[in-house]
């Protein structure tokens, strides 16, 4: 009787979910629940790809429920077809996720996976991107295509040595530290990371600062500008006031030797 109402919870919550009772037996398969427990919420292939799981809640705990079996020659599990399929390349094993703060964070390993996770670490609920989309960092949506780097070459570098740290590339605000398990995420709640000091640096510090310089250089410059204006007028003005005087001066001795001449001339015509 025990087993026939979870069996009947089971088949409740995978309709639920989308799936149907047919779809459940087409390949063979049978909605049976496991004796391994999960913390990735959804649906998910076995490590053998043979098998189509869903973790879900059943009371205090989440277990792995066989939703679809995938054991016919060159069937494989697809987790986001909630199906079979004959391409291996549709199977993605999903490995545990550990939720270190709250906030969304990229799968390290699936660039078309992402988790969400709850405060202070909380229960995480692992979704992935409709086909041909990967999750982006830095909008936080699936809106760039599998084409992108960001799956090419990975959400998060490979781990090489445990200690290892770095900021994702595409949204430096994230940031991993690797252990022996794997790269652990999180996220600067300001600014962003900088491995040098492995701390999280307020960028805008930088920006008020460039700001400052740029404005200091702007006044001294103009400051310097004025007085040059102002010591070539003073310049020009003395030239000018020398000149005039020195022509002045000019003017008045030849005139007076002018009017000297004429007369002593006219003082010799008297004689």
């Amino acid at each position: 009787m025990e087993n026939c109402i979870r069996h009947g919870m089971i088949l409740i919550l995978f309709m639920a979910l989308g799936g149907s009772p047919i779809e459940s037996r087409s390949h063979g398969g049978l909605l049976e629940l496991t004796s391994d427990t999960c913390n990735t919420p959804g649906y998910q292939c076995s490590a053998d790809c043979h098998s189509l799981q869903l973790c879900a809640q059943l009371g205090t705990s989440y277990q792995l429920i066989d939703v679809l079996a995938c054991t016919s020659d060159g069937l494989y599990c697809d987790a986001v077809g909630r199906n079979c399929s004959n391409d291996a390349d549709v199977c993605r094993v999903v490995v545990p996720f550990k939720c270190n703060m709250a906030g969304t964070f990229p799968d390290p390993y699936d660039c078309t996976l992402y988790h969400v996770c709850g405060d202070e670490g909380g229960q995480e609920t692992a979704t992935y991107c409709d086909r041909g989309y990967a999750f982006d960092t830095l909008s936080g949506a699936c809106n760039i295509s599998t084409d992108n780097i960001v799956c090419t070459v990975g959400p998060v570098p490979e781990c090489l040595t445990p200690g290892q740290t770095g900021a994702l590339e595409r949204n430096p605000a994230i940031y991993y530290i690797c252990s022996e398990e794997g790269p652990m995420l999180y996220i600067c709640l300001q600014g962003q990371y900088n491995p040098s000091s492995y701390s999280c640096q307020d960028t805008s510090f930088t920006t008020d600062s460039s700001d400052t310089s740029s404005e200091t250089t702007n006044t001294d410059s103009s400051e310097t500008s004025s007085e040059t204006d102002t010591d070539s007028s003073d310049t020009s003005s003395e030239t000018t006031n020398t000149d005039s005087s020195d022509t002045s001066s000019e003017t008045d001795n030849t005139d007076s030797s002018d009017t000297s001449s004429e007369t002593d001339n006219t003082n010799s015509s008297d004689t």
